[in-house]
C-alpha cells in the first residue's frame, strides 16, 4: 500500500495528465493541434470530423461525462490513474466504435460538389453569368456547401471583386476539390469563353466518378475497421475485468503499481492512436495558399 507522500506523488502526477487529456480533447474539438513553428500549418477539420453527425454533436456532452466518471472512479478506487483510465474509456468510446479512416464524409463532400456543379452548369447554359448562376443555386445548394455558397453570394452581390470573392470561396472550402473549382472560377474572371458551361459540367462528372470510386473502397477498407474495433472491445473488455479482480489489482494499488498502469495505459492508447492513423485517408494537399500562408508570403 502507499505512504500519504506516495499518494499525494501519484496525484499530482495523475492530476498533470489529467489536464494534458483534456486539453488535447478540447483541440480536438476546434478541429486542430494548435499554431507551430515555421509556416501557419493548415488545420483540417479534426477527428470529429470522422464521427457520425448524432456523436459529433454531443461530443462535449460525452467530454463532460468522462471527467465526471474519472472524479468517481478516482473517489471510489481511490486512485488517480484508475480515474484517468475511466476517463480515457469514456472520451474514447465513440473512436472505438468508430474507427477512424472511413472516407464517408470525403465521399459526401464530393457528391455535394457535384450536385451543384451540375445545377451551375445548366444555368450558365441557359445564359446566365456566373456571378448571376451562383446566387440561383441557392435554394437547391447541398447542405454541406450552403453556409459557403451563401457567403460567397453576398460577397458578390456586396460588390467584392469577383476574382477576390473567388479566392476567399476557395478559403471557406478549405480542400482540393474546392481550389480546384475556384481556379476554374478565376480563370474565367479573365477569359471570358462560352465554354464555361462544359467545363464545369465535365468537372461534375469527375467528381462523381471520383466519390463511386471512393465509396466502394471505403466499403472495402470497412471490414478491416470492424475486426480492429472487435480486437479492441474485447482487449477493453479483458482490461476491466483484471481490474475488477482484487487478487489481481493488489500491486497496482502502490506507487510503482500505479506508474505501471500508466505506462500499460500509454501503450495501449499509443497502438490505438497509431492504428486509427495509418487507417484514416490522407486528404489530398491543396493547390491554393490558405489565408494565413499568404500573409506569411507578403511579409517582407
Amino acid at each position: 500500500m502507499m505512504n500519504q507522500s506516495q499518494q499525494a506523488l501519484v496525484a499530482a502526477f495523475g492530476i498533470v495528465v489529467f489536464v494534458a487529456a483534456l486539453g488535447r480533447a478540447v483541440a480536438v474539438l476546434r478541429g486542430g493541434t494548435g499554431p507551430g513553428r515555421g509556416p501557419a500549418r493548415r488545420r483540417g477539420p479534426g477527428v470529429l470530423a470522422e464521427l457520425p453527425p448524432v456523436w459529433r454533436a454531443n461530443y462535449r456532452l460525452l467530454l463532460g461525462a468522462a471527467a465526471v466518471a474519472a472524479v468517481l472512479v478516482w473517489a471510489l478506487a481511490g486512485r488517480p490513474v484508475h480515474g484517468l483510465i475511466a476517463f480515457a474509456a469514456v472520451a474514447g468510446l465513440p473512436f472505438l466504435l468508430f474507427p477512424g479512416g472511413s472516407a464517408r464524409t470525403e465521399v459526401e463532400q464530393l457528391e455535394a460538389f457535384s450536385d451543384w456543379l451540375q445545377q451551375l452548369s445548366s444555368v450558365i447554359a441557359a445564359g446566365k453569368p456566373l456571378e448571376v448562376a451562383i446566387p440561383s443555386s441557392l435554394s437547391t445548394v447541398p447542405d454541406l456547401l450552403r453556409a459557403a455558397v451563401t457567403r460567397l453570394s453576398q460577397r458578390l452581390a456586396d460588390g467584392v471583386p469577383a476574382a477576390q470573392a473567388y479566392r476567399l470561396f476557395a478559403d471557406d472550402l478549405a480542400s482540393n476539390t474546392g481550389d480546384e473549382i475556384v481556379m476554374v472560377f478565376q480563370m474565367h474572371t479573365q477569359a471570358r469563353g462560352r465554354g464555361l458551361a462544359n467545363v464545369i459540367k465535365e468537372m461534375a462528372f469527375n467528381k462523381s466518378d471520383k466519390a463511386k470510386a471512393l465509396r466502394k473502397l471505403d466499403s472495402d477498407r470497412a471490414r478491416t475497421r470492424r475486426k480492429a474495433r472487435n480486437v479492441t472491445v474485447l482487449t477493453l473488455a479483458v482490461i476491466v475485468l483484471g481490474l475488477t479482480s482484487v487478487s489481481y489489482t493488489d500491486w497496482y494499488r502502490t506507487a510503482p503499481g500505479q506508474l505501471g498502469l500508466m505506462v500499460v495505459g500509454l501503450m495501449v492508447t499509443g497502438s490505438l492512436v497509431w492504428m486509427r492513423k495509418t487507417a484514416r485517408n490522407t486528404p489530398e494537399p491543396r493547390l491554393l495558399l490558405t489565408a494565413a500562408e499568404r500573409v506569411e508570403v507578403e511579409q517582407p
